[in-house]
């Protein structure tokens, strides 16, 4: 009965959408599209129950000072069909959050990367890249339409901790962000959504006012108690005009006018359904500057800084030297392929075009460093088709690597990577943060069945001595910490788990005697909780050692830190079969290694360590040692 009544809905409200745009309406869609897009997907809350809202303070703030849509609607429900018809104009037959499904049909994320654009979808505690399992913690595939459609690779599928925070620039074309059903609405509070939407989307706000750049943030449907589906919309960025807008909108009518920013196609209902186009700012009068470079081997006429007319036309031809072939053609940051000539028409903003060549059957790749530190080597290298290139990432003095990019997908704070194979071009960018200059740390070592640590043994990927010993697979009442100076600090670890085990032999160095042994978390889930932590402004790095006895069987294990005041975040790692600790520590962010780092901003916090997979029939997810760092304390390495 009530499938029968939304599909019902559905039918009346796509009509009204499609052929009642509304009075506001205004001819054009922004004179240039925005360098990035980012839409957010909050759940099942109606309009009334967000504009207006004293619980919700971030969301009232973007709706005052964007572009709120005032008559919005979801097409149905449940979930999953409003997330397929957003991300692809049709529900695709879908009535239900049935999981698996795959699909075919045309779809934005296909439509972007066929236009040679980019496309990424962020979803908060995806296990790891291209996970297609239908649940992992508060993770729910049903919220995460690119998952099944066959022209979205497994590459533009990201957990949310690859999304470049910081470092927007490395963002993708167009890029969506699914927070976890804690954090999204759904089982979680508004407050709670409100405040992790201001904490992890404000940032990439204030920084597209400044760089054309567009956020959306919209919800799948309202609470189906039987009211009319309408739901909150909101554009917010430099090329919006603020206001309310009240012309009749849903999905279809979202999705086409992103596929018209960008001149794509239209999926599904979009084809008949009108962009949105009031909410825009007026066009420059321009002129306009077009900015054209060519590295070496090859030129582009005319270059420099190129001045047109609002309206008019611009050619740039791009020529090879001698002997050399052009290798791509970056047209505003989007790669037009090996072209020998670009024409902008009707130009209402500025743009950039830049020309790289390289040796016949070569590629090139692009590597580049921010503030803090190089890569080497770095600038537009040219490589042989088959070829490959390692490229070494070496922070400054008082810096440590934050960030490691490869074409747009987050890779860790990886120290080096390595092209292989290479039959294509690509792009590589490191980012540094500074290390912490003060405080102590706070060292815990899960003692297993290896021996305690003695008070001026140093070991850690920070070096510090008077770690805590902790024995034994339970602690339920909370044991009492010391920092690296072996004075009390008034924080307190607990845990609890299905067993204790060591790695063959202590070795001999003191790192190695840290990691012998470890909580092991055999069928069911560890848990250690540490609290009362000294109250530090710029919080902590907590850095998770994991590394277990497995001579013959790789196993993943997910680790995740959550609690109040803190970002419930998963992170996988992978011990590879023969990879027992030999003294060298490596960083694992859903991949192999043998530590992983959170930051988190509270004075307590829960770990939990879940096993996943393994090649035999025993997963695990050890816990050897935790090392807390204070962001802005005498950390430093």
């Amino acid at each position: 009965m009530f499938l029968s009544k939304a599909r019902a809905g559905l039918s009346v409200l796509l009509a009204a959408a499609a052929a009642a745009p509304g009075p506001r309406l205004a001819a054009a869609l922004p004179a240039a599209p925005p360098s990035h897009v980012v839409i957010v997907i909050e759940e099942n809350h109606g309009y009334g129950d967000i504009i207006g809202s004293s619980a919700a303070p971030y969301l009232n703030a973007l709706a005052k000072a964007g572009a709120l849509m005032t008559q919005s609607f979801a097409v149905t429900h449940p979930s999953e069909p409003n997330y397929l018809e957003l991300f692809s104009g049709s529900t695709q037959g879908i009535s239900d959050d049935s999981c698996p499904n795959g699909f075919t049909a045309p779809n934005l994320g296909g439509q972007l990367l066929a236009a040679r654009r980019t496309f990424t979808g962020y979803s908060e505690d995806l296990p790891s890249a291209g996970y297609t399992g239908c649940t992992s913690g508060a993770y729910a595939r049903k919220h995460n339409p690119w998952s099944m459609f066959s022209d979205v690779p497994a590459a533009s599928n990201q957990p949310f901790t690859a999304f470049p925070a910081g470092h927007f620039q490395d963002l993708p074309t167009v890029s969506f962000v699914v927070p976890n059903l804690d954090h999204d609405m759904h089982d979680g509070t508004i407050q709670a959504a409100d405040a992790w939407l201001q904490a992890n989307l404000d940032g990439y706000l204030q920084w597209a006012k400044a760089n054309n750049s567009l956020l959306v943030v919209t919800f799948d449907e309202d609470d189906n108690t039987g009211g009319s589906n309408q739901i909150t919309t909101i554009f917010s960025g430099p090329m919006v005009k603020p206001g309310t807008y009240g012309e009749i909108i849903n999905h279809d009518n979202v999705l086409r006018t992103l596929e018209d920013l960008y001149g794509l196609g239209h999926a599904g209902r979009a084809g008949v359904t009108a962009p949105i186009t009031d909410i825009w700012t007026a066009a420059q009068a321009g002129p306009f500057t077009i900015t054209a470079s060519a590295g070496a081997n090859g030129a582009i006429t005319p270059s420099g800084n190129v001045s047109v007319a609002a309206g008019g036309n611009q050619t740039f031809n791009v020529d090879a030297a001698t002997g050399y072939a052009i290798s791509s053609v970056m047209v505003d940051g989007a790669d037009q392929g090996p072209i020998c000539a670009y024409t902008f028409s009707s130009v209402a903003a500025g743009h950039t075009i830049a020309a790289a060549f390289s040796l016949p059957g070569q590629y090139t790749i692009t590597a580049s460093a921010g503030a803090g530190g190089v890569i080497a080597p770095s600038g537009v290298i040219p490589i042989a088709s088959g070829g490959s290139q390692t490229f070494t990432i070496t922070p400054a003095a008082g810096y440590s690597i934050s960030a490691v990019t490869v074409d747009g997908v987050g890779k860790g704070a990886i120290s080096s990577y390595t092209f292989s194979n290479v039959m294509a071009s690509h792009t590589l960018s490191a980012a540094f943060a500074a290390k912490s200059t003060g405080g102590k740390v706070i060292s815990i070592d899960f003692v297993g069945r290896g021996a305690i640590m003695a008070a001026a043994e140093t070991a850690g990927v920070y070096p510090r001595s008077n770690w805590n010993n902790a024995q034994g697979a339970v602690q339920a009442t909370p044991q009492s910490l010391a920092d690296e100076t072996g004075a009390a600090t008034g924080a307190t670890v607990s845990w609890s788990s299905s067993g204790v085990w060591s790695l063959p032999g202590t070795g001999t160095s003191n790192d190695m005697h840290m990691m012998s042994g470890y909580l092991d978390a055999a069928g069911a889930n560890t848990i250690v909780r540490v609290a009362g932590l000294p109250a530090n402004a710029a919080g902590y790095a907590v850095l998770v050692y994991a590394d277990g006895d497995n001579s013959s069987a790789t196993r993943s294990g997910i680790y995740q830190v959550s609690g109040a005041g803190v970002t419930t975040t998963n992170i996988t790692l992978t011990d590879a079969a023969g990879s027992n600790f030999t003294g060298t520590y490596v960083q694992a962010a859903h991949s192999a290694g043998n530590y992983v780092k959170f930051n988190i901003p509270a004075t307590a916090f829960n770990l939990t360590a879940i096993p996943s997979t393994s090649s035999d029939a025993y997963p695990r997810a050890p816990i050897n040692g935790i090392q807390i760092v204070p962001l802005a304390g005498a950390a430093a390495r």
